[in-house]
Order: C-alpha cells, then sequence, then structure tokens
C-alpha cells in the first residue's frame, strides 16, 4: 500500500511493504519477514531528443524478525536509443544495494544486485510489447545469507 503523486514527467510514492518467508520456504528452517517503509520518485523527460527515464527508492527496514537489513535504496535509469514510428530500441539498467547491521559470511555489510537490459518495445494505443534480453546479477535476499545468482532472460514483457 501507498500513496502518490503523478503527473506527465514524474511520480514521488510514499509506500510500505510487507514480505515474510515461512520455515516450508527456507533451506535454513527458519520464519523471517521484514517492513520496508520507503519512498520512490519516477521520472520521464527528453534529454537532447532522447526519450529518458528512471526511478529512485530508498527505503528502511522496519520490524523485521531474523533478518539484519537496515536499508534498501535501487537507481534505475534508461533510454531511447532509437525510435521510428511505433518501436524504439532501448537500454536500461538497475542498480539495488542493501545493508545489514551485522556482517555476512563473506564478511561485508551490504549486498549489491543490478540488472543490464537492450531491448525492443513496440507501443500503441492499447499498450506496448518489449522483446528484450536481460542479464541479473542477484543475491537471494529472500533467504537470509542467501546464494549469489547470475541470469541471462530472453523474454517478452505487454504493458
Amino acid at each position: 500500500p501507498g500513496v502518490s503523486i503523478r503527473n506527465a514527467a514524474f511520480s514521488f510514492s510514499v509506500l510500505y511493504n510487507h514480505l515474510s518467508r515461512h520455515v516450508v520456504d527456507q533451506d535454513v528452517g527458519a520464519n523471517e519477514s521484514w517492513n520496508i517503509l520507503g519512498s520512490k520518485y519516477e521520472y520521464k523527460a527528453n534529454l537532447a531528443g532522447y526519450n529518458t527515464y528512471g526511478a529512485v527508492f530508498i527505503g528502511r527496514y522496519v520490524n523485521r524478525y531474523i533478518v539484519s537489513y537496515e536499508w534498501n535504496s535501487s537507481v534505475k535509469a534508461g533510454i531511447n536509443i532509437y525510435k521510428k514510428g511505433m518501436a524504439a530500441l532501448y537500454f536500461e539498467s538497475t542498480l539495488s544495494y542493501v545493508s545489514q547491521s551485522d556482517k555476512r559470511p563473506d564478511n561485508q555489510y551490504f549486498y549489491y544486485d543490478y540488472s543490464i537490459e537492450p531491448g525492443m518495445v513496440f507501443s500503441g494505443e492499447k499498450g506496448s510489447l518489449n522483446i528484450f534480453g536481460q542479464y541479473q546479477h542477484k543475491n537471494d535476499i529472500s533467504k537470509y545469507n542467501g546464494p549469489v545468482e547470475d541470469f541471462f532472460i530472453f523474454g517478452f514483457r505487454y504493458k
């Protein structure tokens, strides 16, 4: 749940999010849960003739159980590189960061994830269709001190 202020160029939101994992969901056999209270700013702009977009999120973990996460933040940026009619080539990237109050097994106090996504979007009156390739570097924070995994994803997205 949250509340937002929007116009054509930007939106600002304040939100609250809950996540819980139960014994049946975990390899470690522990219930863990957390809530995040945060804010998000999203924008769209035309810079030097290129359509750009992005988002910034920052949130504080509250009411944590078992996990020691402190802050969560992310930055997303994208640009339409070339546009012809209803089609556009784009590139976007996201960087996320989670801090915690005690060290992980690898002696760090943080996690970071990132993704890189080139693709093509076809936009129309009823929505848009993306054809994309995406590389993701992910820490599985849904499993406390979980593994780091790398993914290559090719797919379609309809909005």
